[in-house]
């Protein structure tokens, strides 16, 4: 079984006064998160099995605010990265602007840059299981 949430089980270890909040689409990795938060006694830190567009319903607030949004290795696996960095963009501002830090594995658009074996496993993953993973939630081909 795979771990999940780590980074967000993490955070909120190390930042007891921090209220972290944790997105995944996937209600079982959420469950398991959950599991595991109760199980560390992490009592700051939520899971809630949506996505982003759904947010604000999930958390029962029309406009949350955050210091900071992390968003690692997905942004392209959602059906709207566009629309998500704006949701995420109307997050952080507010009196007190917040941080985005946003990472995303990279490859090339010329094919002779991405030869080697890393090259190759991120073009042909993205394009087998990113791209699909966007269209099946609704999203459309980039």
């Amino acid at each position: 079984q795979r771990r999940v949430h780590g980074s967000t089980l993490a955070l909120a270890a190390a930042i007891p006064n921090a209220t972290v909040v944790g997105l995944d689409p996937d209600r079982g990795a959420c469950a398991r998160a959950t599991a595991e938060r109760d199980r560390r006694e992490l009592h700051n830190a939520s899971f809630h099995a949506v996505g982003v567009e759904a947010l604000e319903t999930s958390l029962g607030e029309a406009a949350p605010r955050f210091d900071a949004v992390l968003a690692y290795d997905c942004i392209h696996d959602l059906p709207d990265p566009p629309g998500t960095l704006a949701r995420v963009a109307e997050w952080i501002h507010g009196a007190q602007p917040g941080v985005f830090l946003w990472f995303e594995p990279h490859g090339s658009d010329c094919s002779v840059e991405n030869r080697d074996i890393l090259g190759a496993r991120l073009v042909s993953g993205m394009a087998l299981v990113c791209v699909a993973t966007a269209m099946a939630a609704g999203g459309p081909a980039w």
